[in-house]
């Protein structure tokens, strides 16, 4: 996390853990209902923080490849330490969304699409 991230994100901290109960559920729910909305960033973000800490091969399943830039979408990019096999992957290699265009606003469509469902089946 970059140092201007971090001054934004560390008031809000700060405010929720001095929250009351009250207003945590009303946090929580607010929480939720962006989630919802932003499912597939939220997705990657999680993804990202994983591949991140354990670095782990998806084609050969070797733990520790070192990072090898990012690609033209800015994500990470990976590199197999394993002689053997030394491809590179980045978050999304070995995943349903891994040749997917903009997988980080398929969550929009998604729901887009659910509340059109929902709408037609009154």
């Amino acid at each position: 996390m970059s140092s201007l991230e971090f001054r934004r994100l560390y008031p809000l901290e700060s405010t929720i853990r001095a929250a009351s109960g009250e207003q945590l559920i009303t946090i929580e729910r607010l929480v939720a209902e962006v989630a919802s909305v932003r499912i597939a960033e939220v997705a990657l973000a999680r993804r990202t923080e994983v591949v991140c800490v354990k670095r782990c091969c998806p084609h050969c399943g070797a733990e520790g490849a070192h990072l090898h830039g990012k690609d033209k979408n800015d994500r990470q990019r990976f590199r197999c330490r394993i002689s053997e096999c030394r491809r590179t992957f980045n978050i999304l290699t070995g995943t349903p969304m891994a040749r997917a265009r903009m997988p980080e606003k398929w969550g929009q469509y998604l729901s887009w699409d659910c509340q059109l469902g929902e709408r037609t089946s009154e």
